[in-house]
């Protein structure tokens, strides 16, 4: 038989093992599998970056009345880094406060400002505060109250 009887035999023959189709496919299946992974990680970096670069962009442009000194491109970098190092404030130990300074209560509006407080990563409505005219003073201290019983740590 020649070697050309022996390729025509082999293209024309419909039998197989799904076990050696197993192993041609799966390194193929693996490798988008894990690729999906790389590129959304990728992808979800650029978009830190992005967001942190107009966090400082937006400082710097609004410091109109000071000197932009050494010092203080300096904590804008730090602040910056921390920014870039972690995803959500919750890993940082940070906590949001929001208020909702005459906004019609159960709307849009409240939903996200509620949405927004945390307290290191949870969801803490006890950070929201609803405030109407002059109650606002009261709503800054009781933050102030709460700010000033933190402890810095290291």
């Amino acid at each position: 038989m020649t070697l050309r009887a022996h390729l025509r035999r082999f293209f024309q023959d419909e039998s197989g093992s799904a076990s050696i189709e197993l192993l041609i496919v799966l390194p193929l299946l693996a490798w988008i599998f894990f690729a999906t992974f790389v590129f959304f990680d990728a992808f979800r970096a650029k978009s830190i970056n992005v967001k942190a670069t107009y966090t400082i962009s937006d400082i710097l442009s609004r410091e109109v009345n000071e000197p932009i000194t050494p010092e203080f491109m300096d904590s804008l970098y730090a602040l910056y880094q921390s920014l870039i190092v972690h995803t959500r404030p919750s890993i940082q130990g940070i906590i949001i406060y929001g208020i909702g300074f005459e906004v019609t209560r159960g709307q849009r509006g409240e939903q996200a400002i509620q949405n927004c407080v945390s307290d290191r990563g949870r969801i803490a409505l006890t950070n929201y505060f609803y405030a109407e005219g002059l109650q606002i003073d009261r709503v800054f201290r009781t933050i102030a109250a709460q700010i000033n019983a933190l402890k810095l740590v290291q």
